[in-house]
């Protein structure tokens, strides 16, 4: 019921997955295109189906099944985050093309690349800034939107290997396990610093910036409603269509109510304010502060005093020192607010209690149902036909009954009988207006003016939804692409010190500094640089639109770019540059166009070696700590440094391994990368091209693993990450 409390409460458009090809394939998804988007066609709701993983060869047949039932189904838009799957649309269907944000778009070179494919509208990452949203409206003509209320993902675009490569189940195709809401500790130089839900992201809340976003004229507004409940998808809608409608500050309730619906951390503006986005003590809901413990009566018994009136069967959680120390229920009151509760845990006197499932709340919600007012006029004659006419939501129809009315001997039927016949609509998505019933001299039985009623119904039903008409999708043709193929290893470095059997082995080498500028930058290029080889920049994979003037300066130096973001494939086409797909563009299939489009690329890390034949003659991610993760958070500052004094190295543990983050800077900006404590180390294999990630790298070991690759070229593996070879991603 979660899409149609969407729609009763305001929505203008609602996205759902089907089958398992969504981002969220662990959830209920549904069993009919059709049954959902037929329903909000008759609201005048637009229905979008999200087709946002990365798709491999062997679904490429389900994916084109998927798309030609949805568009018989009057489908208005399609989200994805698979190029593959653009010809498929543009063949098959009529819907629009949405990009989702896990493809990352955050500038104007991102947006420029979607619209040569002929993309209608760009969802665009939760890491973007207000300045860069209006950039991008100012030289596009793509529709914009925007996240504004929901559950975020910690990593930049949601684009995240932690999941996949610890369990094997892969984040970017809808199988995420969460383990960014696990607990962490966290050490520099070996110093343990804190502890905590360090990488749990609070929720986004956008209603105190609607008017900026108005403003800044982002085309529509994101509500994640994905895995919550009806109450909260419902709830959420209400009142952001309110303010959306009516721009004021809003109500102290309105935002207790958001916080009651869900509330992980307090929310967050994201980078729309301070980048204050981590929840370190609880990882998820913490609704309100409603009450206090001020008696114990046993190990699962207690008495709470609270602000105002609960009710039975409210659920609670306690807190203490700011961590959870136990869930509860409100079992009775016992007068003048106060309730004994039963815990699940031991609590103590002074706990905080707070209110996470208010019943009244969510009863209410999920109990307001919209209704399609009809237009009727109704004529009952003797000796004629019954004659209908109807309208709503600009469809008309007119309906005859099959039988001849028969004079009535007695008791002829009445206005009000039929309006109170009519109006017992109770189970339907209809309500009657009656503009005029007439009625003469008719003998008709309930059960006959029931069945008027229900054909009436049925008939209109009908009508609306084929009088919807979609909005018409871009024309715009793919282009054909066939670019030179670069051939060789390639190998990554984060400094200018290389040892000297990197020359003799590899003609690819890639500069990924921790500090990018244009000076370091020009002295790594002269100093690599020899005549049969190629160097390349890898830039950060997020880069604001306000920097890229910079970045254009020094792509001009390399001789190609290796693109972890579709921005700086274009950024390569424009300055004329080998391109060369990144780990992040997670290529996992030989269908997508930036196999064409890029002179070479590394295949998708979350592929098998049987699905990886496919591939022959791309690039594998050989050896390297895998960069698993990347944040736009500070993780530092969570960990008591300043900005500015960020030395030292600093480790992440859970109980599944360890995790070093990286911090990147460029022009004043900062990006951390948190990598796998387990180095990958695939081994060589023939048809191949082999990819080494040096930047964490000492000159002793890649001098020992350059000589394992290409002088004794056969050495063991084991000990090391062999990445999804062997089990593959679900």
């Amino acid at each position: 019921n979660s899409y149609k409390n969407a729609v009763y409460n305001g929505a203008d458009a609602i996205y759902f997955g089907y089958k398992e090809l969504n981002a969220r394939a662990k959830g209920e998804n549904f069993n009919s295109i059709k049954e959902v988007t037929d329903f909000c066609h008759l609201f005048g709701v637009k229905a979008y189906l999200a087709l946002n993983i990365a798709v491999k060869n062997k679904e490429l047949s389900l994916a084109r099944e998927i798309i030609k039932e949805a568009e018989k189904a009057n489908i208005d838009a399609f989200i994805i985050s698979d190029l593959a799957l653009v010809p498929i649309i543009k063949r098959y269907s009529s819907a629009e093309i949405h990009a989702s944000t896990q493809m990352g778009v955050h500038n104007v070179y991102g947006v420029k690349f979607l619209e040569r494919f002929g993309f209608d509208r760009v969802v665009l990452s939760r890491e973007v800034t207000l300045d860069e949203i209006k950039r991008i409206k100012q030289e596009s003509d793509i529709e914009i939107e925007v996240f504004a209320h929901g559950a975020l993902c910690v990593a930049f675009s949601g684009a995240c290997l932690l999941s996949s490569i610890t369990c094997g189940n892969s984040g970017n195709r809808g199988r995420c396990r969460q383990l960014c809401r696990h607990f962490f500790t966290c050490y520099i130089n070996g110093n343990k610093m804190t502890d905590g839900y360090l990488l749990s992201a609070k929720d986004i809340k956008m209603l105190d910036h609607l008017a900026e976003l108005k403003q800044a004229r982002v085309d529509s507004l994101k509500i994640e409603g994905r895995l919550r409940r009806p109450e909260y998808v419902g709830g959420v809608t209400n009142i952001y269509k309110y303010y959306s409608q009516y721009p004021q500050t809003p109500t102290e309730d309105d935002e207790n109510t958001l916080k009651l619906l869900y509330n992980r951390g307090n929310f967050t503006t994201l980078y729309l304010g301070e980048r204050d986005i981590i929840s370190p003590h609880i990882p998820d809901h913490i609704g309100i502060p409603f009450g206090e413990i001020i008696e114990v009566r046993s190990p699962n018994s207690a008495v709470a005093v609270m602000k105002c009136q609960a009710e039975s069967g409210d659920g609670f959680k306690i807190i203490r020192e700011k961590e959870e120390v136990s869930g509860a229920v409100v079992k009775a009151e016992i007068g003048n607010c106060k309730y004994i509760m039963h815990t699940e845990n031991p609590v103590n006197v002074g706990d905080i209690a707070l209110l996470t499932n208010n019943h009244n709340l969510s009863y209410a919600i999920n109990n307001i149902i919209k209704k399609i007012s009809i237009d009727v006029v109704i004529r009952l004659f003797c000796h004629e036909k019954p004659h209908i006419i109807a309208s709503a939501n600009g469809a008309t129809i007119e309906l005859y009954g099959e039988e001849i009315i028969p004079k009535a001997k007695s008791n002829p039927v009445t206005e009000q009988d039929i309006k109170e016949q009519f109006s017992k609509t109770n189970n339907t998505n209809f309500e009657f207006n009656f503009l005029f019933v007439l009625c003469q001299d008719a003998f008709m039985t309930k059960a006959q003016l029931n069945s008027l009623r229900r054909q009436t119904i049925a008939k209109m039903e009908l009508a609306i939804i084929d009088n919807y008409n979609r909005k018409p999708k871009s024309l715009k043709p793919i282009e054909k692409f066939d670019a030179e193929k670069v051939n060789g290893d390639f190998a990554e470095f984060n400094s200018l010190f290389i040892p000297d059997s990197v020359y003799s082995h590899i003609n690819n080498i890639v500069y990924n500094p921790d500090d990018l500028n244009y000076q370091m930058c020009l002295e790594f290029y002269k100093k690599t640089k020899k005549e049969d080889n190629l160097v390349f920049i890898k830039p950060p994979i997020f880069m604001l639109e306000s920097k890229f003037s910079q970045l254009e300066k020094i792509g001009a130096i390399f001789d190609g770019i290796v693109a972890d973001n579709l921005a700086y494939v274009e950024l390569g086409k424009a300055l004329g540059k080998k391109i060369v797909g990144g780990i992040n563009l997670n290529i996992t299939n030989t269908k997508n166009s930036l196999t064409q489009l890029c002179n070479q690329f590394i295949a998708s890390i979350e592929l098998n070696k049987r699905e990886l034949a496919s591939f022959k003659g791309a690039l594998l991610y050989t050896y390297g700590n895998l960069p698993l993760m990347h944040l736009n958070h500070c993780p530092r500052l969570l960990a008591g440094q300043k900005c500015g004094r960020c030395g030292g190295q600093l480790i992440y543990k859970d109980k599944k391994g360890q995790y070093e983050i990286v911090t990147k800077k460029f022009y004043g900006y900062c990006q951390h990368q948190l990598k796998n404590g387990v180095i990958t180390n695939l081994g060589n294999f023939d048809g191949y091209y082999k990819y080494f990630d040096f930047t964490s790298s000492t000159t002793s070991e890649i001098d020992k693993v350059l000589h394992n690759y290409y002088v004794d070229k056969e050495f063991s593996t084991q000990n090391y990450n062999h990445l999804h070879l062997t089990r593959g991603v679900k």
